[in-house]
């Protein structure tokens, strides 16, 4: 909002100008009258013609840091005062924009009475948003002085805001979490690094989850990769800088920088009627440049009553301000290799017409199908992509639009393969088969069939640098198994077996493999070696959470950095070196009101959810704990009427 600050006139000051004009009228006429020299002792100096004056800025540029909260610009009226005179001003953006500061009266008018001299401002309020950046302008002119007062070439000024934020990555930054009670959810966040525990407890206090907003939805995390400019397929410093969610209709974003960066969410984009479906959104992260990440989310539209043909898919850009329209699209399909940075380029499907798009800002037709086809693999030649077509591939031509023919076809007719990456080449299951899909448009390659009756299922660690890992449950029999295989085929190696109908993987570092399972009821941890060597398992004891590498690499996939083990007796928990499976530390015992807990995290910093029950009542609270300090497993909160972190970090 942009006021003005107006001065009250001396009073009486009009006699006192008429009676001074007078009085040196009379002295300049008796000195040219008598033929005295101006300059002589004695003498009067010229009085310079009544003027209305000249308006202009006190000074040319000027700068206020963002924090101030506010910037009065003085204008000034020199050089003459005869007459009320008035003068208009305009701001405009610079480099900053709406978002930085109220301008909700960008053009206004100045005035002075006769013989007002005092100086005129115009306050602008200055917006302290989280967003680091470069210093932004503000530029104000001044035009139509009134009754003869002239402008001095001093009329325009900028001003220049000084930002006051920083960025820092996954040390020292706020993790965030969503609360929900009798469903209403809120978000909230704490410094890890500044908690007040309870005396004599592990218990934070409430004060250290700060709140962000309530009733909110469609609540998504960012994360954020740094990727290797040098060496392909790797990466480092995974950080989650932000959470966006929808609130009030509009679009918010609030970046993990400090406790003091949740006062104020930035709003992302000009939406300010949006009616979340289903809690439909999601995140479509850019690891090159974080502010061309893509928030999709399904709009009611204008009926505002979802599951209707109106519904209406809409996207919106991670560093958009509040003047940017969200752009109508589909439901996000995956990326196409043909787009640039900083123009979207993907398919889509629209439900209702069963029809699949390719989208940028606007959407064009590609092709009806029975099915939403799905992108799998990738491959080298620009504008191609393996399409999952129902229980086919195909090679999709965004370029020309085009298909070719199945170069692969299931006999599952309910085929939906999940893939792993290494690099350019692509593995995928099929019922009992492995298949092996690389990066040069042609037909897969069978690398293993496990035989009729049984199921191959891949977890996000089925990966070594030399091998994939999987879980083989055999129908026919009711029993499982953990194998592995040289990611060039050959013979399968059996790791573990066991009655149970399903083993589970819970993660690899190197070669190591790590698993849980019962036997005769009671439960077993285990870790084996990729090539069936150095088995060890204990009774009564599972493995309870991962931490994963802060660094990425492909072509050995998702590596865990520490596994976190809970001894089912003692309800003691213990921290492992995932690389060497060596003991680093035991964080002491699962609080009694909690019947399970898991963690996750990056390297040493770890996040934990633990169920906690009440007869039959069931809630989550919020774990921490940094294995590389001194830090306890401390206890974020204790609500067993919400569920806590049901959106983690």
């Amino acid at each position: 909002m942009i006021t003005f600050k107006h001065f009250k006139k001396p009073e009486n000051r009009s006699h006192l100008t008429k009676l001074a004009g007078i009085m040196a009228l009379s002295a300049l006429i008796t000195a040219c009258s008598s033929g005295s020299d101006s300059t002589a002792p004695g003498a009067v100096a010229p009085v310079p013609p009544v003027s209305p004056g000249t308006v202009q800025f006190a000074s040319p540029t000027v700068s206020v840091s963002e924090g101030a909260g506010s910037i009065d610009i003085t204008v000034t009226r020199t050089l003459g005062t005869q007459g009320a005179i008035s003068v208009d001003y305009s701001i405009a953006d610079g480099t900053a924009s709406g978002s930085d500061y109220n301008s909700a009266n960008i053009n206004g008018t100045l005035n002075w009475t006769d013989a007002d001299s005092q100086p005129k401002t115009i306050s602008i309020n200055i917006v302290d948003d989280l967003q680091p950046e470069a210093s932004e302008t503000i530029n104000i002119s001044l035009s139509n002085a009134t009754n003869n007062a002239t402008l001095s070439s001093n009329n325009t000024t900028q001003i220049s805001i000084i930002d006051n934020d920083t960025f820092t990555t996954i040390t020292n930054t706020l993790y965030f979490y969503v609360s929900e009670t009798t469903g209403t959810k809120s978000i909230y966040a704490y410094d890890p690094e500044n908690l007040n525990l309870n005396a004599g407890s592990n218990q934070a206090s409430p004060s250290d989850s700060i709140l962000i907003d309530s009733n909110t939805e469609g609540e998504s995390i960012v994360s954020s990769i740094t990727l290797s400019a040098t060496t392909p397929g790797t990466g480092s410093d995974i950080h989650y800088p932000a959470i966006i969610y929808i609130k009030g209709g509009k679009i918010w974003k609030v970046l993990s920088q400090s406790a003091t960066s949740v006062k104020n969410p930035i709003q992302i984009s000009s939406e300010n009627n949006a009616q979340l479906c289903n809690d439909e959104s999601f995140i479509n992260e850019d690891m090159q440049n974080l502010d061309d990440s893509l928030y999709f989310y399904l709009d009611a539209g204008a009926d505002r009553s979802c599951n209707t043909s109106d519904d209406q898919w809409k996207y919106i850009k991670f560093g958009w301000d509040n003047t940017v329209n969200p752009v109508l699209t589909l439901n996000f399909i995956g990326d196409l290799s043909g787009s640039t940075q900083g123009t979207p380029l993907f398919l889509a499907w629209d439900d209702v017409s069963a029809g699949l798009f390719k989208c940028s800002t606007t959407c064009t037709f590609v092709s009806n199908l029975n099915n939403r086809p799905d992108i799998i693999g990738s491959i080298d030649a620009d504008n191609k992509e393996y399409l999952v077509i129902d229980n086919t591939i195909v090679i999709y031509d965004s370029a020309l639009n085009t298909f070719s023919n199945p170069i692969f076809t299931s006999q599952n007719l309910f085929f939906s393969p999940f893939e792993l990456a290494d690099g350019s080449t692509s593995y995928f299951m099929d019922g009992s088969k492995i298949y092996k899909l690389n990066s040069s448009g042609s037909a897969p390659t069978l690398l293993v069939d496990e035989g009729n009756s049984k199921s191959i299922f891949f977890s996000p660690f089925s990966m070594t640098s030399q091998r994939l890992i999987y879980s083989l449950t055999d129908m026919t029999n009711s029993r499982s198994e953990i194998r592995s295989i040289l990611k060039n085929g050959g013979t399968s190696t059996q790791l573990v077996s066991s009655s149970s109908p399903f083993l589970p993987i819970m993660g690899v570092s190197g070669q190591n493999i790590y698993y849980n399972l019962s036997r005769q009821g009671t439960p077993v941890a285990g870790m084996i070696k990729a090539d069936g060597t150095g088995k060890t398992e204990t009774i009564n004891e599972s493995w309870t959470g991962i931490t994963v590498s802060n660094t990425i690499n492909l072509t050995s996939g998702i590596q865990i950095y520490n596994i976190f083990k809970i001894d089912e007796i003692s309800k003691n928990i213990s921290v492992y070196d995932a690389s060497n499976f060596t003991l680093k530390k035991v964080l002491g015992k699962q609080p009694a009101d909690i019947s399970d807990i898991s963690f996750v995290g990056v390297d040493d910093k770890a996040r934990a959810i633990g169920t906690q029950q009440s007869g039959s009542t069931f809630g989550f609270d919020m774990f921490y704990t940094d294995v590389s300090s001194v830090t306890p497993l401390i206890r974020i909160t204790n609500t067993p009427a919400a569920n806590d972190g049901i959106i983690l970090y």
